[in-house]
């Protein structure tokens, strides 16, 4: 699901043994006993969708979030293996007209990203922190 959202492609068999050894060995804390986090991950894997809205919430409420160890773990590894690091560093355009448009066009997808988010997550985080402190 989640090499879906980054790349728009099923992960290979190098990427996932490498992410799952990253859990086996628990070369970084991948585990949680947080409510909020357990909540997070089990929104993220419902569908692309809503892996992006619980990316761009714990990209600037939750930065913490085993969501966000996770994700960027994965990105590390596509980041440096073939095929998924020439998705990664390809340049779709030159022309800067498109360019711009589609820039405009990834601004106003986050903008309401980050809208529907809040109104889902924001609640749920603020009950979870008074709650579960």
């Amino acid at each position: 699901m989640f090499c879906s959202y980054l790349i728009n492609q099923k992960p290979s068999k190098y990427v996932r043994e490498k992410y799952q050894d990253a859990h086996i060995k628990g070369s970084i804390r991948l585990h949680t006993e947080s409510g909020f986090d357990k909540l997070l991950m089990g929104a993220a894997v419902i569908n692309p969708f809503f892996v992006k809205l619980v990316d761009v919430y714990t990209g600037l409420f939750s930065k913490r979030a085993l969501f966000r160890k996770k994700l960027i773990l994965l990105l590390a590894i596509l980041e440096s293996s073939a095929p998924s690091c020439h998705y990664l560093d390809s340049i779709t355009t030159s022309n800067k007209a498109i360019l711009f448009l589609k820039m405009f066009q990834n601004v106003m997808f986050f903008t309401g990203s980050l809208v529907l988010s809040i109104i889902i997550f924001m609640p749920l985080h603020l009950i979870f922190k008074t709650l579960f402190k």
